[in-house]
């Protein structure tokens, strides 16, 4: 039978696609007490539209336990009605832990990111938005030329000048969303190589 605790080569590799944290820890302590002390250490993420943060109780670390593996999000700052029409609600970085017995402790791997889901739908929406503008842009310059063959030339100009900025706009909401998001990960690790003691051992090369 084939060991998956390990991710292989080529997994490795997509998983660096999709991700902009991945690490490896290791524990002294058995899978149960690591996910005991996570317990610990988390709020786990209740909806509560009273709360301002949209989340029921008061610790910095959300999140949700299944078997040996965590999902941590960071609480979210301020209150939600307004987070959640800022980038940086919608593309916030989780982090992923899977923890694995190992001789003498345990082996935790965690990997985090962006959410995929968010990723996929923001690529598909623009190229969504240049396909109709430039469609829209191909289509109607043989209409302007045969009935304003002046105004033809500017009409083009103008489809390309609202195409470009709807791109970038496009382009800079993520990149908000990073921006404010961007320690987030850093913080959720470092968080939970101090709190369980956990050893880090060098990056997995890809």
């Amino acid at each position: 039978m084939l060991d998956r605790s390990k991710p292989d080569k080529e997994e490795k590799k997509f998983r660096f696609l999709f991700t902009a944290m991945f690490q490896l820890f290791l524990s002294s302590s058995a899978p149960s007490e690591i996910i005991s002390r996570v317990h610990e250490l988390i709020d786990r993420q209740e909806l509560d539209p009273y709360q301002p943060s949209l989340y029921r109780g008061n610790r910095a670390i959300l999140g949700r336990i299944e078997g040996n593996d965590f999902h941590l999000q960071k609480r979210p700052g301020g209150h939600w009605y307004w987070y959640v029409l800022t980038p940086a609600f919608w593309f916030k970085p989780a982090l992923h832990g899977t923890i694995s017995p190992k001789e003498g402790g345990s082996e935790l791997l965690v990997e985090g990111g962006a959410p995929l889901a968010a990723k996929i739908g923001w690529a598909l929406l623009f190229i969504a938005v240049a396909g109709i503008f430039g469609i829209c842009t191909v289509f109607s310059y043989p209409v302007n030329i045969n009935f304003d063959p002046n105004g033809s030339g500017f009409d083009m100009q103008l489809f390309l000048l609202l195409m470009n900025v709807a791109l970038g706009i496009l382009i800079l909401i993520p990149l908000i969303g990073w921006l404010a998001t961007r320690n987030e990960l850093n913080y959720l690790a470092s968080e939970l190589q101090t709190r369980l003691n956990l050893k880090s051992i060098p990056k997995i090369a890809h």
